[in-house]
């Protein structure tokens, strides 16, 4: 299933507001899982595009920041999901840029799949990872190091079969940190895909 949210900024556009209304994919695909619950249970994969920014400086009523967001009532149906991907677009997109509701919402969803493409997402916070033990492959843009997963060393890490990340975040200190770390989240020894 393919969704697309359209996104602005916010009015110190630093803030990435996803938007939402009534013809949109995300509320239509909300509707006939809501009329017909038994189609979710045949959903595994899910893609959610997030376009560029208009040049609005107040969100429409209906946005990530709402309860309405049709987003928020997709997610908990779909039992059987598998895979997220948030594919890339033209530009970087800060993990921090995107507001704090959907941020939260994104990162409690990210325990609950097996296969995760974070492409759009430049430096996603690698304490996410902490608590994945069904995740089996992650591709990203770039993962952030988080200073505060350094109390402990992870006992089950989370071991993935396939990891892609993006050409320059492999360059980075903060990327290679997030695998090479005995803190890190993150088990590489049994990769298959890389």
């Amino acid at each position: 299933m393919k969704i697309i949210y359209e996104s602005v900024s916010g009015i110190d556009r630093i803030e990435l507001i996803i938007i939402d209304d009534v013809t949109r994919t995300g509320s239509k695909f909300r509707s006939l899982i809501t009329t017909s619950p038994m189609i979710a249970s045949y959903v595994r994969e899910l893609t959610l595009y997030f376009r560029l920014p208009r040049n609005l400086v107040v969100p429409p009523r209906l946005s990530s920041r709402n309860n309405g967001f049709s987003l928020y009532g997709i997610l908990p149906q779909l039992k059987n999901l598998q895979k997220v991907a948030c594919p890339p677009s033209l530009y970087d997109h800060p993990w921090s840029w995107f507001e704090e509701r959907i941020q939260s919402f994104l990162l409690d969803m990210v325990p609950n799949v097996e296969e995760l493409d974070l492409s759009i997402f430049k430096d996603f916070p690698i304490g996410a990872f902490s608590a994945c033990r069904k995740l089996r492959s992650l591709r990203a843009h770039s993962l952030k190091w988080d200073p505060d997963i350094t109390n402990q060393p992870s006992i089950n890490k989370v071991e993935l079969d396939s990891l892609d990340i993006g050409q320059k975040a492999i360059l980075t200190s903060s990327t290679t940190t997030c695998f090479s770390s005995p803190f890190s989240p993150f088990d590489i020894m049994h990769l298959s895909s890389l």
